[in-house]
């Protein structure tokens, strides 16, 4: 429903839940100043629901942090932002990538939150067994709130050390030897054609329009841009799903893009794809164990039954999920789980090029955490690229040493990250930009 839609009958109340979520990021600033439009004209109040807690900070005059049911932090949106009081907020605002910070480990909260039958059995703090500065006083009851300010409220005993939580810097990006590219693209396009006009004559819309760039062994890659730009074409044209209708796409060396079986193979074996949509990408009737050695049933000779579980449960350590996960179906797990499970599969073959289309879209902050923090580990560990299609920036600047730019089927600039993002020379490229919250709450947005 549109804005003046939801104000058409001026209501004292609009709750407005992730109305930006999934959206391109350069619909953000329009979508935002129309919704303050419209309240400000009518003098409505309005709930704004989101995990992005930058945006909440430009947007919003005060802000509440839930956790397990109960508001544990109250403030000035901005105050709330720049000098968090309670430790969950705290561990949020470091789980977030920065765009202006040097690069560092993202925080990543222990366990998960604990479901309502857990919840019952926790006397105290519901933060307590994964906050990183709690004491005994906090597991024998739940803290009070507490005005640390005339307008801020918090529910802690701990809050004076809340700023104690610190990540230690990241570990520099590996270096990439760009003489030897893994991947090389060259004018590669992509048209469709459109149902027969009145007179029986046939039209192509392209999708991809020459595109050209290389990737290197244990590169990371990023591609931005709009829905309709093409990045997900690019992405099913790399991975076998399309064929390209002009261009060449070289692996190592070898044209994997002609449609032969041992081009096809070879691509197999060499790209792997990592879906955004977890529910439709993982076969409900299948067992994790079976989900992420799928792989090795084309393997031959086949591997027996003791192998493949052997590999199953080195599969499952390697994204953080060893136990009795290997015997679960994708129904009993959540979504940052099966985005684990959905990053295993595409590991077991042990892949040159990983292609993750979205995979953290629409996560909570701290499993987008989890999931940022696991592929720079498992690169420095398996030594794979990938190309990384993402929408978020601050993301993009995080994982990846390069970026290209898509707009209308084209790249239209491509570079360093740090040196496209500090100066970006496309039009198209600076209107990306200008549509991320600042990390300080002060700056003014958009």
């Amino acid at each position: 429903m549109s804005a003046p839609a939801l104000f058409a009958s001026e209501p004292r109340l609009v709750i407005a839940d992730e109305p930006t979520t999934a959206l391109d990021v350069t619909l953000h600033p329009p979508i935002l100043r129309l919704l303050a439009q419209m309240q400000k004209r009518h003098g409505t109040a309005v709930i704004f629901i989101t995990h992005d807690l930058r945006l909440a900070a430009q947007i919003c005059d005060e802000i509440v942090v839930m956790y397990a049911g109960r508001a544990v932090e109250r403030g000035p949106a901005r105050a709330v932002l720049s000098s968090p009081a309670h430790p969950y907020t705290r561990c949020l605002q470091l789980a977030n990538p920065s765009m202006r910070a040097g690069r560092r480990a993202l925080y990543v909260i222990p366990e998960q939150m604990p479901s309502l039958r857990q919840l019952r059995a926790i006397p105290g703090c519901h933060f307590a067994p994964r906050c990183p500065v709690v004491v005994e006083e906090c597991r024998q009851a739940q803290p009070p709130d507490v005005g640390i300010t005339p307008d801020r409220l918090v529910a802690c005993v701990r809050a004076e050390q809340t700023r104690s939580i610190v990540v230690a810097q990241q570990e520099p990006m590996p270096g990439v030897d760009s003489t030897q590219p893994l991947l090389q693209v060259n004018g590669l396009e992509k048209r469709y054609a459109l149902a027969a006009g009145l007179f029986g004559n046939t039209r192509e819309k392209p999708a991809l329009k020459d595109a050209s760039f290389s990737i290197a062994q244990n590169e990371f890659v990023a591609v931005v841009g709009e829905s309709g730009s093409g990045k997900s074409t690019l992405a099913r044209l790399l991975v076998g799903l399309e064929q390209p209708s002009r261009g060449r796409i070289l692996l190592n060396g070898e044209d994997i893009s002609e449609p032969t079986r041992r081009a096809q193979l070879g691509r197999a074996a060499a790209i792997q794809m990592v879906f955004q949509d977890t529910q439709s990408a993982l076969n409900p009737r299948r067992r994790v164990a079976s989900i992420v050695t799928q792989a090795l049933e084309a393997a031959r000779p086949r591997p027996s039954a003791g192998q493949r579980a052997a590999r199953a449960d080195m599969l499952l350590k390697e994204v953080g999920l060893a136990g009795d996960f290997a015997a679960r179906y994708p129904a009993q797990l959540s979504g940052g789980q099966r985005q684990r499970i959905n990053i295993g599969r595409a590991l077991c073959v042990i892949p040159n090029l990983l292609i993750a289309d979205e995979i953290v879209s629409g996560l909570d902050v701290s499993i987008q955490a989890q999931l940022l923090n696991l592929l720079a580990r498992l690169r420095s560990e398996l030594g794979f690229a990938m190309l990384f299609i993402s929408h978020d920036l601050s993301v993009v600047r995080h994982l990846c040493s390069r970026v290209l730019v898509m707009y209308r089927g084209e790249i239209v600039e491509q570079g360093p990250t740090e040196s496209v993002f500090a100066q970006p020379q496309h039009p198209h490229t600076r209107a990306l930009l200008s549509s991320v919250p600042p990390d300080d709450a002060a700056r003014p947005w958009p």
